[in-house]
């Protein structure tokens, strides 16, 4: 499977000339020849960022790419495969020079567990990385936003048999629970 890296700047229809659309570039990527997704992306005044999954063996693992906006050149890359099983990221931030990375993680056959990263938007080096398995079922971390109050991430906590719905506001520092609740 092939990932496709599609950026446009809608310059055009912003100025009202939406006949004039256009990419200006686009990146064909096959990382593997299995299941590779880009799943989310990001963009600042440096570049673009997409988050996606590639498969290894056995499993699939976190991809994190910038790319130069006006080209789509290729600047950095990071891979993290923090368990055995199937890793995917679900949604990335950029907010106030960092990248807020949200997803899940498999620890067992039947348990996944949220994960949450921070990053140098520079050189996707890892800063902390947070995670949370509110039960023994499958806890997905799916959405992602920021503001000066901190870092919210949503998704499903699997703790009373069956999905509901779970927000956690993290410190955009380190990472540390403010609150969670569930409905």
């Amino acid at each position: 499977m092939k990932i496709y890296v599609f950026i446009s700047f809608l310059a055009g229809s912003l100025l009202g000339n939406a006949q004039s659309f256009s990419p200006l570039w686009m990146k064909d990527n096959n990382i593997t020849v299995n299941d590779d997704r880009a799943r989310d992306n990001a963009i600042d005044s440096s570049g673009v960022y997409i988050v996606g999954n590639d498969y290894q063996p056995s499993s699939n693992q976190w991809r994190i790419e910038k790319r130069n906006l006006y080209n789509g050149k290729l600047i950095w890359v990071q891979t993290v495969n923090p368990s055995f099983g199937n890793d995917y990221p679900q949604d990335i931030v950029v907010f106030k020079s960092a990248l807020y990375i949200s997803g899940y993680e498999n620890v067992s056959s039947t348990d996944y567990q949220w994960r949450l990263e921070k990053r140098d938007p520079t050189t996707g080096a890892l800063i902390w990385v947070r995670k949370s398995n509110p039960s023994l079922g499958g806890d997905v971390g799916f959405g992602l936003c920021a503001n000066d109050s901190g870092v919210f991430m949503v998704g499903a906590d699997y703790s009373p048999g069956k999905n509901e719905w779970r927000m956690e506001r993290r410190d955009l520092q380190n990472g540390n629970l403010i609150w969670a609740k569930t409905t």
